[in-house]
């Protein structure tokens, strides 16, 4: 059986604080796709070993420091990519209702900030992260000097990048 799903090409950033408070960035679809859930292509790619330096560039840039990359939220990127890959959605409330926050507390992730940015069928790294530093509210988290470490998954054409502050 064919299915297909409708998707924007960017998903709003997203931030929670410890103390429960979350604020959402405004949301700036850039064009929509259809999208076989058959595609071979939705599997995990190498290309999420070149973020780092990608992501440090543009920060060393902008004259913010370099985030350090940790498992723990390597990990709950993978599994909210995987999870809108398998039930066919692109958002940042996964299928089961978590949110971010709820994705690196079972990844094991102690934080007092963490933010989550979501692309949708850029071609590499390059351009999931030319989408991210066009659009305000995944900048911010981009740039957000309070945030210290990341995580990066991408499964076929959906990307998710979680960004962190550990501890408090």
């Amino acid at each position: 059986m064919r299915k297909t799903l409708m998707m924007a090409a960017l998903g709003a950033g997203l931030l929670a604080g410890c103390a429960g408070q979350t604020v959402q960035s405004s949301f700036e679809p850039v064009g929509y796709r259809s999208v076989e859930r058959t595609d071979p292509t939705l599997t995990s790619s190498s290309s999420v070993a070149e973020i780092g330096p990608v992501l440090n560039a543009f920060r060393s840039a902008q004259q913010r420091g370099t985030l350090t990359r940790v498992a723990a939220l390597d990990q709950a990127a993978r599994a909210h990519a995987r999870d809108m890959v398998r039930n066919n959605f692109f958002e940042h409330t996964g299928s089961n209702g978590s949110t971010v926050s709820d994705r690196v507390r079972k990844a094991g992730y102690s934080y007092c900030l963490v933010a989550e940015n979501l692309a949708y069928g850029q071609k590499d790294v390059q351009a999931a992260m030319d989408s991210w530093e066009k659009s305000p509210g995944h900048r911010r988290n981009l740039l957000n000097p309070q945030l210290r470490e990341f995580g990066f998954a991408r499964e076929g054409l959906y990307w998710v990048m979680v960004l962190g502050n550990p501890g408090c």
